[in-house]
């Protein structure tokens, strides 16, 4: 226990900082995410039967439209600049 916090804290500090320094890491990790539940979302029990004929080829298809949504998302809701008057 005495050596779990100080590894944890200090994990957590290096995280931040490559965070801010690398910000894509972040968008990456987010497509990764999308990745992820899009091909979940067509492994689904209850989807397989839905649509039977669904091969791999569509676990691929909704893993990219998963990460695409998440990047095109990320990319509509990201802070603008004011405009100066």
């Amino acid at each position: 226990m005495a050596i779990s916090i100080p590894v944890i804290v200090a994990g957590s500090k290096l995280v931040l900082v490559l965070l801010t320094r690398f910000p894509a890491v972040v968008v990456l990790g987010g497509m990764l995410i999308g990745w992820i539940a899009g091909s979940m979302l067509v492994s689904d029990p209850t989807i397989r039967r839905l649509f039977p004929s669904a091969g791999e080829g569509t676990a691929r298809l909704a893993g990219t439209v998963g990460a695409l949504l998440v990047l095109f998302t990320g990319w509509r809701r990201r802070p603008r600049p004011q405009a100066k008057d």
